[in-house]
């Protein structure tokens, strides 16, 4: 008699609990997980897959602490932003865990080069005006949900990762910001602090809102990704920390957002400013001769 046929050396392996054998299943932080998974991606200490048709598996690091699900779950209670639903999250050991619905849509850059003129411009107006929720969620401090400290780098430009705060005020904000231009010449640290913005009301912000984090279908935005490292920062950063971007088609992206904005562009200066101080205090020709400190007049900025 002949024997059955063995299964390619490649084929996925399942583990299945007696009880459900029409479900694979497969065992991962410290769970019995049912459904089909396939590997979606792995990123800064981060892997994604999907589970089953509808829904999104992650694994991360707990250090530095992921809040994405703190985060998500408090913008589901306070605004219609549109994310995914955390359905749920876990821990064990010094990884974390959760599953969430997929929502239907593509990554915006995956698909930036086939989309028209009027969709590029519909999906940045929808974003802003989602991310305009997120204007009347204040903190009396600068601060991570939950009174927790910030793990957000590019305000501060310090070390990856590095815990700061919560800050109670501007000044403790400049205090902190101050520890990276430790070599630059006192005269250009007290013109900066001159110039430096009233940084409240402080701000629930994304922060990057990079194409990778935009999911797209239709030409319309169907959610918006990333919120790890989402906190309660100065109201000028979002606005500020759109002018980041990777090669052409992200900047193009940025400048369309930036567009339909609340503007901060006189904050956004300042801190450019800071960024070229911090990262090269002996630049040539000199600050004062690039105009870096030229006097700008400055207003509480306030929220729409």
């Amino acid at each position: 008699m002949a024997q059955p046929a063995s299964p390619p050396a490649d084929s996925p392996r399942t583990f299945v609990k007696a009880e459900r054998p029409e479900h694979p299943a497969f065992f991962l932080g410290g769970r019995i997980i049912y459904g089909h998974k396939e590997l979606v991606s792995i990123q800064d200490g981060q892997t994604v897959w999907t589970l089953d048709s509808d829904k999104i598996l992650r694994e991360c690091w707990t250090k530095p602490p992921t809040l994405e699900v703190d985060n998500v779950r408090f913008l589901k209670k306070h605004t219609t932003v549109p994310v995914p639903e955390i359905l749920e999250s876990w821990t064990q050991g010094d990884r974390c865990f959760s599953i969430s619905d997929r929502v239907p849509g593509t990554l915006l850059s995956k698909v930036w080069s086939y989309l028209s003129i009027d969709e590029k411009d519909n999906i940045a107006k929808q974003t802003a005006d989602a991310l305009a929720q997120l204007r009347a969620l204040h903190s009396p401090r600068i601060e991570s949900l939950g009174e927790r400290p910030l793990y957000e780098t590019s305000l501060f430009r310090g070390a990856h990762d590095e815990p700061r705060g919560p800050l109670n005020s501007d000044d403790e904000l400049q205090h902190e910001m101050w520890k990276s231009l430790k070599s630059v010449p006192e005269d250009d640290r007290q013109r900066l602090q001159a110039r430096m913005p009233p940084s409240a009301p402080y701000t629930f912000t994304h922060g990057d809102l990079s194409m990778e984090n935009i999911l797209v279908h239709d030409g319309n935005l169907t959610a918006i990704l990333g919120w790890e490292r989402a906190a309660f920062l100065p109201v000028w950063w979002e606005f500020t920390a759109a002018e980041f971007s990777h090669g052409l088609e992200g900047k193009a992206w940025k400048t369309l957002l930036q567009k339909y904005m609340q503007s901060f562009e006189v904050e956004r200066d300042w801190w450019v400013d800071f960024m070229l101080l911090s990262n090269s205090p002996t630049v040539d020709p000199p600050p004062k001769e690039r105009g870096l400190f030229e006097d700008h007049d400055r207003e509480t900025p306030t929220a729409p």
